[in-house]
C-alpha cells in the first residue's frame, strides 16, 4: 500500500497517432524510442497502445491511461489521454520495475494491467466496457456506503443491513490522496481508490472516511465481501 502522500508526476508525451503500433506484435523496436519518447535517456522506456471497447473493438479517443509505480518508497504516477484513434504514448517510465497499468473513460474504469519494461518501448492495448452503465454491473464496483452519488463507479444499497456483519477477509487500510483541483477531482479520487483496493485484493472498503478539504482524501479497510451484502 502506498503511503499517506501526494503522487508525483512525471512528464508525458501526448501523440495524436502512433502509425508503427500497426506493424508490432508486443514489442517496438528500441530504434522507434526517440519517435515514441521524444527525449528518453537510456535508463527509461516507453508503454505504447491502444484503448478500446472491450466488446466491439471499438477505438476510445480521449480516454486517460494511468501508470504507477513505487520510487524511494514513494508513488509516482504517469499520466496521458489517448489520441483521436484511440492510441496512447507513457514515456519515461522506470525500466524493470512494476507498474499498475489502467485507462479511465468519464465514469468507466478499465481492468488494471501489470507492466514491467524489459525493451526500451513495450506495447500494452487496454480495454473499458461501454456497456458499463447498463444491465446488473455490481459485481464490477466497489462496494463502499456512502455511494457518493457514483452509481458506476460504487455499489451500495440503502436497504442493506450494516456492512460490518458481512462476513469478509481483511486487506488493511487503503487511502486516495486528491491530487487534482479540476471538476473531476472527486472521480479521480475514487478511481484511484478503486485502484488501491484491487492491488490489495478487495472487492469493497468498510469505515470510509472522507475529507473534502482542498487536500484532503479517502481512507478506509480494503476487504472481500464474497456474500451479497443484502443477506448480512
Amino acid at each position: 500500500m502506498f503511503p499517506d502522500v501526494s503522487f508525483q508526476r512525471v512528464a508525458v508525451v501526448t501523440l495524436t497517432s502512433l502509425a508503427l503500433l500497426a506493424a508490432t506484435a508486443s514489442v517496438v523496436t528500441a530504434q522507434a524510442l526517440a519517435d515514441v519518447c521524444p527525449g528518453a535517456d537510456a535508463e527509461t522506456g516507453g508503454l505504447v497502445g491502444s484503448v478500446a471497447d472491450d466488446m466491439s473493438g471499438v477505438v476510445m479517443p480521449g480516454a486517460s491511461v494511468s501508470a504507477e509505480w513505487t520510487a524511494d518508497g514513494q508513488p509516482v504516477r504517469a499520466d496521458v489521454q489517448s489520441g483521436f484513434d484511440g492510441t496512447y504514448a507513457l514515456c519515461h517510465l522506470p525500466m524493470g520495475v512494476e507498474m499498475t497499468v489502467v485507462a479511465f473513460f468519464g465514469d468507466l474504469t478499465g481492468s488494471p494491467v501489470v507492466v514491467t519494461l524489459t525493451d526500451p518501448v513495450a506495447r500494452q492495448d487496454l480495454t473499458l466496457s461501454l456497456a458499463g452503465g447498463g444491465g446488473d454491473d455490481s459485481g464490477d464496483r466497489l462496494i463502499m456506503c456512502p455511494d457518493l452519488d457514483m452509481p458506476r463507479l460504487l455499489n451500495c444499497s440503502p436497504s442493506w443491513p450494516d456492512l460490518q456483519k458481512c462476513p469478509r477477509e481483511e486487506h488493511g487500510q487503503v487511502r486516495a490522496t486528491r491530487t487534482g483541483v479540476g471538476g473531476d477531482w472527486l472521480r479521480e479520487l475514487i478511481e484511484d481508490l478503486i485502484v488501491e483496493v484491487e492491488r490489495q485484493g478487495g472487492n469493497a472498503v468498510l469505515n470510509a472516511v472522507f475529507n473534502q478539504s482542498r487536500s484532503g482524501g479517502i481512507s478506509g479497510l480494503a476487504v472481500t465481501i464474497d456474500v451479497d451484502p443484502a443477506t448480512c
